[in-house]
């Protein structure tokens, strides 16, 4: 999957599923993941993964497998991102300072950031989810973005089993 292209905006970050949130409720043993995520501004697509690693060579990898050259690049100033400087069409805001660059209010990380948001509370309204089950249901949040409109569901789901099931007379 490519996400934007033709100067069209994408937003890159990372987000840590951990065990609780500012030592509060119950401890759960597993292991902490790290969720990688772009998003495409305006249209809202999104690609999500589950990496090992939050270092330069993973992370700027899958933004060059991902993102079509021509995209304009937004993301934090987190320390794996700087080989990214090196492109023309990189801007990158400072979390520490603010979180809209105050310079120019185009440049801001809100979208992934609320997207990020939204995948976490599908985890909490499960009540937390299996390390077998992540990549399913990051999946899952993927096809709900396309195709799960709320009157559309279930046509949405016969077209696709279809399209990958045709009939054969």
């Amino acid at each position: 999957m490519q996400l934007g292209g033709g100067g069209l905006t994408v937003e890159a970050d990372e987000t840590f599923l951990n065990k609780r949130h500012a030592r509060r409720g119950r401890r759960v043993q597993r292991r902490p993941k790290w969720i990688f995520a772009i998003v495409e501004c305006g249209s809202g697509l999104s690609y999500l993964r589950i990496v090992r690693r939050c270092n330069a060579a993973t992370l700027i990898t899958i933004i060059f497998r991902h993102v079509r050259f021509g995209s304009n690049v937004m993301t934090d100033e987190w320390r794996s991102y700087r080989r990214l400087q090196r492109l023309n069409r990189h801007r990158a805001v400072n979390h520490g300072l603010h979180f809209v660059d105050p310079t120019d209010p185009a440049v801001h990380t809100q979208t992934i950031e609320n997207k990020n948001g939204q995948l976490k509370d599908m985890i909490r309204r499960r009540h937390g989810v299996a390390d077998q089950i992540l990549p399913s249901l990051l999946k899952e949040f993927n096809w709900r973005e396309r195709f799960g409109q709320r009157n559309m569901v279930f046509y949405n789901f016969w077209n696709q089993v279809t399209a990958l099931y045709p009939c054969q007379r």
